[in-house]
C-alpha cells in the first residue's frame, strides 16, 4: 500500500485589538478547520473583553494559542509575535472582524500557495453587489486585505521589519515579495463580510483611524524607499513590456489580414486569366 502524502502543517494567525464582538466566531471557525493545525491569536493591548474571550476559548480548545500584549504596539508588532510563535510551514492570516469566515474561504486563500501557483495569496472580502472592484482602479484596497497565505520560510527574514511597520505591514510584505520576484495573486472572496470602520466607530473616529493608517502605509513605503523604487521600476518595465507586446500582436494580426487579402486577390486574378 502506497504511503500517504504528508500533510502541510498550517498555522493561522489572528491579530486583534478591541474585537470582542466578532473574534470568537473567527477563532472557533479556524480551530474547527481540519486544514489548520494551530490558531495563534494576538491581543494587541485591547481595552474591551478581547483578552477574556481569547483566554476562555483557549481553555476549551488547546489548538487556540493566545498571546497577550499589555500595550498597543500596532498590527506589525502583533503579527511579528504571531509569526515567531508559529510552527506551521504555511501561514494563514485572518482578520478578527469577519462575520462569516469559514473553511471554504480559508481553502480559497490557501490553495494557490499549496498548489505552487503563487508565493503570496491575497483574498479580499467582497459582499454581494459590492462596488469595490469597480472603484478600486489600481487594486490598492485588494492588495491591503488581511486575508493572505504564504510560506513561513519566506516571511521569517522580514519579521523585524514587520515588527515596526504598524499598519504598513501589508505594504511592506507586498514590496518585499515583489522585489524578490515572488508571485503574488489577488482575488475576491465573494460573500465574505468584513465589518467596515463606519460600522464599528463614529464618523469622526473613522476619519481619524483611516488617517492614521494612511500615514503608517506612507511611512512604510518611505522607510523602505529603495525597495519602493525598485518595485516601481519593475512594475513600470513590466507594464511597458506588456504594452509593447500588445502593439506587436496588433501588427502581426494586421499583417496576417493583409496577407490573407493579398492571397485572395492573387487567386481572383489567376482565375480571370483562365
Amino acid at each position: 500500500m502506497a504511503a500517504e502524502m504528508r500533510k502541510t502543517t498550517c498555522s493561522a494567525i489572528v491579530c486583534a485589538y478591541n474585537e470582542e464582538v466578532l473574534l470568537g466566531g473567527v477563532l472557533e471557525s479556524l480551530a474547527s478547520n481540519p486544514d489548520v493545525d494551530e490558531v495563534i491569536v494576538v491581543d494587541d493591548g485591547s481595552r474591551d473583553q478581547t483578552a477574556r474571550i481569547m483566554h476562555s476559548l483557549s481553555e476549551i480548545n488547546p489548538r487556540i494559542i493566545p498571546i497577550f500584549l499589555t500595550t498597543n504596539h500596532g498590527k506589525g508588532w502583533a503579527l511579528a509575535e504571531g509569526i515567531l510563535r508559529s510552527r506551521g510551514e504555511l501561514l494563514l492570516l485572518v482578520d478578527a472582524d469577519l462575520t462569516n469566515w469559514n473553511e471554504d474561504f480559508a481553502r480559497q486563500v490557501m490553495e494557490p500557495v499549496l498548489a505552487g501557483k503563487t508565493e503570496l495569496s491575497i483574498g479580499y472580502p467582497l459582499r454581494e453587489n459590492d462596488k469595490i472592484d469597480r472603484f478600486d482602479l489600481f487594486g490598492l484596497i485588494q492588495l491591503l486585505s488581511g486575508q493572505r497565505a504564504f510560506w513561513r520560510k519566506d516571511i521569517l527574514p522580514l519579521v523585524e521589519m514587520i515588527r515596526t511597520s504598524r499598519f504598513g505591514v501589508e505594504t511592506l510584505m507586498y514590496l518585499s515579495f515583489r522585489q524578490q520576484g515572488k508571485r503574488i495573486s489577488c482575488f475576491s472572496l465573494l460573500g465574505l463580510a468584513h465589518i467596515t470602520k463606519l460600522e464599528k466607530e463614529t464618523f469622526p473616529g473613522v476619519i481619524l483611524s483611516y488617517g492614521k493608517e494612511t500615514v503608517e502605509i506612507l511611512k512604510s513605503a518611505l522607510k523602505h524607499r529603495d525597495l519602493s523604487r525598485q518595485v516601481a521600476k519593475l512594475e513600470w518595465n513590466e507594464r511597458k513590456s506588456q504594452a509593447q507586446q500588445a502593439v506587436v500582436r496588433g501588427l502581426v494580426e494586421a499583417l496576417n489580414s493583409i496577407s490573407s487579402e493579398a492571397q485572395g486577390l492573387r487567386t481572383t486574378l489567376q482565375k480571370s486569366l483562365g
